[in-house]
C-alpha cells in the first residue's frame, strides 16, 4: 500500500527532497465554511500568489508551518493573514527567511515543523491574533478543531476559496501506533493523531493548526488516504517541540551582530 504526502505544487504534488516512499496528504474533509474571526491565528502560506499550505501565528514576526511545505519552495514565499479567503482581503507579508527543524526527515516526516520570519510585523486585530502553545498532549478523545483551505474530497483538484474547519478527537501517539489503527511504527515521537467520522485534514491543509482547549496542540502534517478510519490524520506534536519553537523564534527575531 502506498502512503501519500501533501500536494505542494501549484497544479499537482511535489516530491519532498529525494523521492520518499510516501508523502503527507492532508485536507479538510467533512468540514464547514468558517470565519477568520473564529480562527484569527490561521494564515495562508503562499508561493507566487497561490495558496501552498496553512500556517499559524506565533507572534508578530513568526509563523509556524510544516517543514515539508518549504522544502523545494521558491524564493517568493508570503503569508496572507486576517482573511477568510486565501486569495483576497487581510494583509499579505513577504517571508524574510525561515528555519526548518534540523531533525526533519523527508522519509519519515519526523519533526515536520518550520518557522517563517516575516519581513514586517503583523498588526493584531480581531482577525489577526497569535495562539499559545500546548505544553502537554491532550487526553485521548479530547475535542479539537482543525482549519484550512485544503481540498474537500479525495482526488479533487481545486481548493475552496473560503476557510473551512472541522471538529475531530485527539488520538494519543501510543494509541495511534497501536493495532487499533494501521500506522504501526510510522508514528514517531514528534507526532500525535486526530480523527472524526468521515472528517479529516488533507491536501494543502499542511502546516495549519490543530487546536484543543484554546491551545495549539498540533500542526497538520500527513495521513494515508483521507478520512480513512484505519488511518487518522497525523500532526506535529507541539507539546513535544514547543521548546524548539521558543528557542528558534528567539534566534530568528534577535538582532544580528554587525
Amino acid at each position: 500500500m502506498y502512503k501519500f504526502i501533501v500536494l505542494l505544487s501549484l497544479v499537482n504534488c511535489l516530491f519532498v527532497g529525494s523521492t520518499p516512499s510516501w508523502k503527507p496528504e492532508p485536507r479538510i474533509v467533512g468540514g464547514s465554511d468558517s470565519d477568520i474571526k473564529s480562527f484569527p491565528y490561521q494564515v495562508s502560506v503562499q508561493t507566487n500568489g497561490v495558496h501552498r499550505c496553512g500556517g499559524v501565528i506565533y507572534n508578530r514576526y513568526i509563523i509556524i508551518t510544516a517543514a515539508h511545505c518549504l522544502v523545494d519552495a521558491p524564493d517568493d514565499v508570503r503569508i496572507r493573514a486576517g482573511s477568510s479567503e486565501w486569495h483576497s482581503g487581510g494583509v499579505v507579508i513577504k517571508v524574510r527567511n525561515y528555519e526548518i527543524h534540523n531533525g526533519y526527515s523527508s522519509q519519515t516526516i519526523v519533526n515536520d515543523i518550520a518557522l517563517l520570519r516575516l519581513s514586517s510585523p503583523l498588526r493584531f486585530s480581531t482577525k489577526i491574533q497569535p495562539i499559545k502553545l500546548a505544553t502537554a498532549v491532550p487526553d485521548d478523545n479530547a475535542a479539537a478543531i482543525v482549519s484550512g483551505w485544503g481540498i474537500t474530497s479525495e482526488g479533487a483538484l481545486d481548493i475552496p476559496d473560503q476557510l473551512k474547519s472541522v471538529e475531530v478527537a485527539i488520538i494519543s501517539r501510543s494509541n495511534c501506533a497501536s493495532s487499533t489503527y494501521s500506522y504501526g511504527s510510522s508514528i514517531k515521537p514528534s507526532m500525535i493523531c486526530a480523527a472524526g467520522a468521515e472528517k479529516s485534514a488533507c491536501q494543502r491543509d499542511s502546516g495549519g493548526p490543530l487546536v484543543s482547549d484554546g491551545l495549539l496542540v498540533g500542526i497538520v502534517s500527513w495521513s494515508e488516504g483521507c478520512a480513512d478510519p484505519k488511518y487518522p490524520g497525523v500532526y506535529v506534536d507541539v507539546a513535544e517541540l514547543h521548546l524548539w519553537i521558543i528557542q528558534t523564534s528567539h534566534l530568528l527575531t534577535s538582532p544580528k551582530p554587525l
